[in-house]
């Protein structure tokens, strides 16, 4: 399967520099501290130029996967160590976090697979910012803002994914959909739902509840 390729304009929108991303990262955060602590270790999966680990200050020690020579420059900057292998990390990790990633995977269960195995016993994944095709949105118009179907692989849906972590080996234990406290949400979201369901024109976009969702899965003991 022919790998895509992320040049350096992706990642210039990365750099702290968009106040909606900001906000969902902070939204997220609190996600993430009701499932974990900060202090503990974590390895974000396509951890882009670090700003998401970097915006929470998270505390404990910090790894990421990432393709882009970039990326991984400016992530090194901000104290992430780059993992170029995780099935190479067995029973080490607190938590790994997927943030807008798992669509992008060229081999996404075989990576939930490694996210497993490289968890220790009741550590935590969490896969965020992730497109949601159970959604509302994407059932009457086959497509999401948050797709960009040049560059994904899978079309994540909640209960595909659920699915998939529990049959390796997950629980989950935490779940949510951000829509007004995102940093999308407009007051003219709903007006043009009505609006798109009439002329059904693509490039009609907006923040829906339900699009996006945050998942939180606790690795079980392998005996249970």
């Amino acid at each position: 399967m022919k790998d895509i390729k992320y040049d350096d304009s992706y990642f210039r929108k990365r750099y702290l520099n968009d106040p909606k991303r900001l906000k969902s990262f902070m939204l997220e955060k609190k996600f993430i501290e009701t499932h974990t602590n900060l202090m503990t270790n974590v390895c974000d999966i396509g951890c882009g130029t670090g700003e998401f680990l970097d915006y929470i200050d998270w505390k404990g020690n910090k790894y990421g996967t990432e393709v882009s020579g970039l990326a991984i420059r400016e992530a090194s900057k901000r104290a992430i160590m780059i993992v170029e292998n995780l099935s190479n990390i067995r029973n080490a990790l607190d938590n790994v976090i997927m943030r807008g990633t798992l669509q992008h995977l060229p081999s996404p269960f075989e990576q939930i697979a490694s996210v497993y195995k490289s968890l220790r016993t009741n550590g935590i994944f969490f896969i965020l910012a992730t497109p949601n095709v159970d959604s509302l949105y994407y059932r009457m118009f086959e497509d999401l803002p948050a797709l960009d179907f040049s560059k994904n692989y899978w079309l994540p849906g909640y209960r595909q994914v659920k699915l998939v972590c529990e049959r390796e080996g997950f629980e989950l234990v935490g779940e949510n959909f951000p829509y007004l406290d995102s940093g999308y949400a407009t007051l003219f979201d709903f007006p043009k739902f009505l609006l798109k369901c009439i002329s059904r024109s693509d490039s009609i976009e907006f923040a829906f509840p339900g699009n996006m969702m945050n998942l939180a899965f606790r690795k079980k003991s392998p005996l249970l």
